[in-house]
Order: C-alpha cells, then sequence, then structure tokens
C-alpha cells in the first residue's frame, strides 16, 4: 500500500503545549458586540477593544486619568475583581499612558456628552465593580 503524497507544511511540527488555541475576538466580532451593547458597556467594550486595558483598569477610570489635551489614558488604580476595591495596577507596564487616536477621543467625548451628568465621583464607568470600589451606587 502506497502513502499518499505528503507536502511539506502538513510535516511541520509544532511544540506540543497541551492546550487549545486562546480564544479571541476577531474585528467583525468584536464590531458586532460593541454595537449591540447599551451603554457604559459599550463604550468599556469599545476601549478595551481599541486600547488593549483591562477591565479592571477601565472600571478604576476616573476623570483624572483622562487628558484630551496631550490625548491620554493613564491609568493610576485599577477595580478588583474579588473585592471590588480599587488598588494599584499590577505591573508597571500597565501604568503606562495610552494614546487616544481620534476615534477613541470622539467615543470618550461623545459618552460624556451623554453620560456625563450621570458620573458621580469622578468614575467614568460608574458600574457596579467601580460603583462598589467607590462605595457608592447609581
Amino acid at each position: 500500500m502506497r502513502v499518499p503524497e505528503t507536502t511539506l507544511p502538513a510535516l511541520t511540527i509544532t511544540a506540543d503545549r497541551g492546550e487549545t488555541e486562546a480564544p479571541y475576538f476577531r474585528p467583525d466580532d468584536a464590531a458586532r458586540i460593541i454595537a449591540g451593547a447599551k451603554e457604559p458597556y459599550r463604550t468599556i467594550f469599545a476601549l478595551a477593544w481599541c486600547t488593549g486595558l483591562r477591565a479592571g483598569e477601565l472600571l478604576g477610570l476616573t476623570r483624572g486619568d483622562l487628558d484630551f489635551e496631550r490625548k491620554l489614558i493613564i491609568p493610576r488604580k485599577q477595580a478588583d475583581d474579588s473585592t471590588r476595591q480599587l488598588r494599584e495596577l499590577k505591573t508597571k507596564k500597565s501604568k503606562s499612558p495610552v494614546a487616544m487616536t481620534r476615534e477613541v477621543e470622539a467615543m470618550l467625548a461623545n459618552y460624556c456628552a451623554t453620560c456625563g451628568r450621570k458620573i458621580p465621583v469622578g468614575f467614568y464607568f460608574q458600574t457596579g465593580m467601580a460603583a462598589r470600589a467607590s462605595g457608592s451606587m447609581l
């Protein structure tokens, strides 16, 4: 019995990590999720997608963390997933400023214009975690 012809790429062996590929969102998946979300989640999801900020970092953002003049997002604290309290950022890289693209700046300005009166205590996203971290709820 003959073995069927095999191509070189079929013979490439990769490291066996015992895991499957990490799940990720494709651009069309992210766009669909963002479009279907209501505020403040629409802006939170869009920021996560555009900036790479983690959920805790996003929920810990305050008015002072957004510098519209220099077009920077400067996370200073994060909301802890377990305790719901604000804490220091995990790594030095977490403290790095994130550039605001024109799209991100417009998104944040729109969010502030439509939700600004509802932003208590300086938190941008007063959802359950950030609200508990600040000690107040909407």
